[in-house]
């Protein structure tokens, strides 16, 4: 078993992969895995468009890495598996003539899609009913709470019941006729209402006394959902490995994708898809907020390969 507990970082100067270590872990790696020469040459008549970080060949790689090696430097991983790409024809690892990976060149291509996508979403939005309060002023109480007493209409009193009005009452040891100031309304007549307690005012009935009432529109949450068109595009970036320079700041017009434009003006020269990035940037109700159009190039860079790529790129 190979012992890896001292593997150090490469100078970030001139690649050279073909080293003794490189050539013993492969070496391993094929002794474990037959199937990846195979698998290398299926690669081999994709590799413009099949992504090789997300190939079965990377994959199987980078878990023996970790899983057989316990090697979970970038790097060396890095290292590795482009040392095996870039050697097709390898059959034995330690005594082959093996491409060391000097002059090898990384493109990286980020362009727009072609077109806009649009889609009808739904968004939480304030409810235009309610202003986002969640409830509205009750119509029965004009928002006060309250409402006339429906005992004394709004009088706040009703008849004294026990002088039935008058103020008086018959003076029991008096003569015929002799009165007394009633006790239970002090001579007035009246009482407060019994229901209102001399309010004049009761609980409005529609509101309970809030002074509101719920939103029917919104159910009381304040925001409703609401149909939008939403607007979308596409970017991609990705990053080819070729072994000689490569065409890579030509715009196209005319209806030509970037990603077509760029195999045109490459066609012939053998280059491999090491990685694919996605991203997309969302706009409601229109484009405006898109930082960039359809089709649109937006970068475009190439570099001498170095160890650094390899640590911090690829």
């Amino acid at each position: 078993m190979i012992k890896l507990t001292n593997i150090l970082n490469e100078s970030e100067g001139v690649v050279n992969l073909d080293t003794t270590l490189n050539r013993n872990i492969l070496s391993t790696l094929l002794m474990y895995h037959p199937e990846l020469p195979e698998k290398l040459k299926e690669y081999y008549r994709n590799s413009e468009t099949w992504e090789f970080k997300n190939n079965y060949v990377w994959r199987t790689i980078k878990n023996f890495m970790r899983g057989r090696l316990d090697v979970h430097n970038v790097e060396k991983i890095n290292e590795i598996a482009l040392l095996f790409m870039i050697n097709p024809d390898m059959h034995n690892p330690k005594e082959d003539s093996l491409f060391d990976g000097s002059g090898i060149y990384i493109t990286v291509l980020e362009y727009a899609e072609p077109e806009y996508d649009t889609s009808i979403e739904e968004r939480r939005v304030e409810c235009y009913h309610c202003d986002g309060w969640g409830h509205n002023e009750c119509p029965e109480c004009d928002g006060e709470g309250t409402e006339e007493c429906s005992d004394c209409d709004g009088e706040g009193s009703e008849n004294c019941g026990y002088c039935g009005g008058s103020g008086e009452i018959e003076d029991e040891y008096g003569e015929e006729g002799d009165t007394l100031v009633c006790d239970d309304c002090d001579g007035d007549g009246e009482t407060n209402c019994g229901y209102c307690e001399g309010s004049g005012t009761e609980n409005c009935r529609h509101c309970s006394g809030e002074g509101k009432e719920e939103c029917y529109h919104c159910d009381g949450s304040g925001d409703v959902e609401e149909e939008y068109e939403q607007w979308s595009l596409d970017y991609n970036k990705k990053y080819f490995i070729s072994f000689e320079p490569l065409e890579h700041d030509v715009i196209e017009v005319d209806n030509v994708k970037v990603i077509d434009s760029f195999y045109r003006h490459n066609d012939g020269k053998k280059m491999f898809l090491w990685r694919d990035e996605w991203d997309r940037e969302n706009s409601e109700d229109g484009h405006d907020d898109i930082s960039y159009y359809p089709n649109d190039l937006i970068d475009s860079a190439e570099y001498k390969l170095t160890q650094w790529e390899i640590k911090n790129v690829l």
